[in-house]
């Protein structure tokens, strides 16, 4: 006769394996934000140029040795900040922006937040060599973004097979806003934001408004 098992038993070597590797990997993904998040510190401070996989591993409280367990190369450590951050931010974004200016205006603020500015502008000009990481990167970011505003401005998702007549457009404000990473002066974002509103508005109102004039966008 079988006996049955009784409560309270130790759990199986196979459950208590379960058990442990998820310990594990919550605490691993943990130590990955903590990392993310010391390498937009340290760009912050020193810039992109002080980002380096022993500066990144200080901040964090690690050794090189415990970081490169996470990130083989700088490369690979900065596009995954970045990546981390689109992440976040896009659910930031979407929610408080449902007109293409205050998308825009979202979307140069999260990206100008402490540190991530100087990550972005390095990635754009060693993104220039074309076995980078970033290349992909980056372009699957400007699709997507591109996707966004063009549905933003259009007012609904574009028709299968029907160009959208705002793609243009929305591939200008992409434009606009990566070069923006390339300043270093954030005190251009009222003048930018300003020139976007004053090209949306010239759009919206059928290229009849003034643009030398500075009428556009302005009661």
């Amino acid at each position: 006769m079988s006996r049955k098992p009784l409560r309270g038993a130790p759990l199986s070597e196979g459950a208590d394996a379960r058990t442990r590797s998820h310990g594990s990997s919550t605490r691993g993904a943990a130590k990955r934000a903590e990392i993310l998040q010391a390498a937009s510190t340290v760009a912050a401070v020193g810039g992109y140029g002080s980002v380096t996989l022993q500066s990144v591993a200080d901040a964090a409280g690690l050794s090189k040795a415990g970081l490169l367990h996470h990130f083989p190369t700088k490369e690979h450590l900065v596009i995954a900040a970045v990546s981390h951050h689109d992440v976040t931010a896009a659910s930031r974004c979407s929610t408080r922006a449902s007109d293409i200016a205050s998308r825009f205006a979202a979307e140069l603020r999260e990206g100008h937040r402490a540190g991530l500015s100087a990550l972005r502008a390095g990635i754009a000009a060693e993104a220039v060599h074309g076995s980078h990481l970033a290349r992909n990167y980056r372009a699957d970011r400007r699709t997507r973004l591109e996707a966004e505003f063009t549905t933003l401005l259009d007012g609904s998702p574009p028709s299968d097979g029907l160009p959208s007549p705002h793609r243009w457009l929305a591939s200008a404000l992409v434009t606009l806003l990566e070069g923006s990473f390339l300043q270093t002066a954030g005190h251009r974002e009222r003048e930018l934001l300003d020139h976007v509103n004053r090209l949306v508005a010239y759009v919206q109102a059928g290229g009849r408004n003034d643009l030398r004039l500075g009428r556009v966008g302005r009661s």
